[in-house]
């Protein structure tokens, strides 16, 4: 068909251009010749045989590609009910779901374990929705009764996922992605090696994320003010190895944060996210 219906002109050097039809071609020719070299010896059994397992392997396939399809319907309904409560916030999730992807990919993690801290980035806020929306937008400074009330999110992220069976090890990066290296995060406290690596990787991505982003109580500051913020706060409050990979990776592949205002005064500090 592809010669029938070519261009004039056309070279038949254009007939290798669709490399996966001519593979599939070269598949399925391979099972007519399985059943021609098995027909003298089963007869017209000999298509059942070797049809068979082709089906049965095609519907193991299509049920986990619906699989898949549902666990992405799960993770982006969640993100969307903790974006609506915040306005600032929409595209956070996505965001540091990405930066992850970018630290684990350039450390080397397995493909699996950076499929699973996609999901570990886009449900790391989820607990959120415990939060009240007036203190998520709120302009000023938080009372301690509300800074508390943000602290309890990730111990109420990981109480609304911990019944999904597919996050697995992005439950640990869910509940500490707020630890600090030096143990004065929350809400465990945990220091050092203490702290999943899922969670150091997430500390770095939302952090960043933050500081680039418009936020209720100040603007977004700068990429590079932000790296240079990043690399202040490396072994205090961040893994320097994390965050050395995530700004290697921004340097190759570049940074888009979200369009925002003009920074207002004073600048965000890590301190302030």
């Amino acid at each position: 068909m592809f010669w029938l219906t070519r261009e004039p002109g056309t070279t038949v050097g254009r007939l290798g251009l669709d490399l996966k039809l001519w593979l599939t071609d070269v598949g399925y020719g391979a099972f007519g010749l399985l059943i021609a070299a098995l027909w003298g010896v089963l007869g017209p059994f000999a298509p059942v045989l070797v049809l068979v397992p082709v089906f049965v392997a095609r519907w193991a396939v299509a049920q986990f590609a619906a699989q898949q399809r549902a666990y992405e319907a799960t993770v982006s309904a969640l993100c969307q009910a903790v974006e609506t409560k915040d306005f600032y916030t929409r595209g956070h999730s996505e965001r540091v779901s990405r930066g992850a992807v970018m630290i684990s990919t350039e450390i080397g993690m397995r493909a699996e374990r950076v499929a699973a801290i996609r999901y570990a980035g886009m449900l790391h806020d989820v607990g959120k929705l415990g939060v009240p929306t007036s203190v998520l937008q709120k302009r000023s400074a938080l009372t301690d009764d509300e800074y508390a009330a943000v602290q309890l999110h990730p111990m109420r992220g990981l109480d609304i996922v911990r019944e999904i069976g597919f996050l697995d090890e992005a439950l640990a990066g869910i509940m500490h992605h707020h630890e600090r290296i030096d143990g004065r995060g929350y809400p465990m406290g945990l220091a050092g090696d203490e702290i999943p690596e899922f969670a150091r990787v997430l500390a770095v991505a939302d952090a960043f994320d933050a500081m680039t982003s418009d936020r209720s109580y100040r603007g977004a500051r700068p990429v590079p003010e932000a790296i240079a913020e990043m690399r202040k706060c490396a072994g205090q409050q961040f893994d320097p190895a994390f965050v050395d990979a995530f700004i290697a990776a921004i340097e190759r592949l570049g940074w888009t944060p979200p369009e925002s205002a003009p920074a207002q005064e004073p600048l965000p500090t890590i301190e302030s996210l």
